[in-house]
């Protein structure tokens, strides 16, 4: 018997190598060393937890509870990191940074910005594997 095939479909290597692609996937295939049913895994446990922290961060902003605006941006900077999407952890961390503060002015904007990286990450998940991901294409930018 061979080797099962890649779970990802070709190219996204080659996509990945573009400084804007939202995820390392080279980087995230060596973390998770080489299982790739259990990267795929962790993505789905990501976009399922990080969605409704997405829309979390949104309320709190909205009721000016900081606290609770940098406690779910650390989750999401956190698990962004461990799956090599380093510009979503970034923005996450900005959003942290500014609920540490108890300063919420600019987390709208950043918020906005964290949605953008998200729904990135899901589009280019989906269009990486296939008919696990088709339901990936509905992201999180309708949250007002």
């Amino acid at each position: 018997m061979g080797a099962d095939p890649p779970l990802y479909r070709a190219g996204m290597m080659d996509d990945d190598m573009r400084e804007d692609a939202p995820m390392n996937l080279g980087q995230a295939c060596k973390e998770f060393e080489g299982d790739q049913q259990f990267l795929v895994d962790v993505l789905t446990a990501f976009f399922d937890v990080a969605g409704s922290q997405i829309e979390a961060i949104h309320q709190s902003i909205a009721n000016g509870d900081a606290e609770k605006v940098w406690k779910e941006a650390h989750s999401i900077k956190g698990g962004a990191a461990n799956l090599t999407a380093e510009k979503l952890s970034r923005t996450a961390l900005d959003l942290e940074t500014m609920g540490k503060s108890e300063d919420l002015h600019g987390c709208r904007e950043a918020l906005a910005r964290l949605k953008i990286e998200y729904d990135r990450l899901k589009a280019y998940a989906a269009k990486g594997f296939g008919t696990k991901y088709s339901a990936l294409k509905n992201g999180v930018t309708d949250i007002q």
